[in-house]
């Protein structure tokens, strides 16, 4: 798809279905970064997250494209790509670790959502962290900063 290519947050406006994984893995695929949206947010935070994100694309559900007027311009149905793409583009594996891989908002100190951006290196540190097995006995040590 044209618009996604290395560092490019993409906006994820869909439900917490099997559709938003298959967007989630094109985009870091193409080298983009996702911007994940709760389409229960209301709009006002939805546009606040998409305009601070830098995000030119928002992927969306077929639901979701009537709602979201302000945001018109930038919504592609997700479904409609996948039957009027027949041909894939070639994607090369360009990532590079501190290339941003998804930007996360909170919900800020000051009721502002703030983007959180977080990059491949640190994803991939993540799922290393995940494939470590706890078992009985063992001793595990976290260390913050204060």
């Amino acid at each position: 798809m044209k618009g996604i290519s290395r560092d490019v947050p993409v906006a994820v406006l869909m439900e917490r279905k099997t559709d938003a994984m298959v967007a989630v893995f094109g985009i870091l695929k193409a080298g983009g970064a996702y911007v994940p949206i709760d389409p229960a947010l209301p709009e006002e935070r939805i546009q606040f997250i998409v305009e601070d994100s830098g995000a030119s694309i928002v992927l969306t559900e077929e639901a979701f494209i009537q709602e979201y007027p302000a945001l018109s311009e930038k919504l592609i149905v997700l479904q409609q790509i996948l039957l009027d793409d027949g041909q894939l583009p070639e994607l090369a594996d360009q990532t590079a670790p501190e290339d941003l891989a998804y930007m996360i908002y909170t919900s800020g100190t000051t009721g502002k959502p703030k983007g959180v951006m977080i990059e491949h290196l640190q994803l991939h540190h993540l799922v290393h962290a995940l494939h470590h097995e706890m078992y009985q006995g063992g001793r595990m040590s976290y260390k913050w900063r204060f």
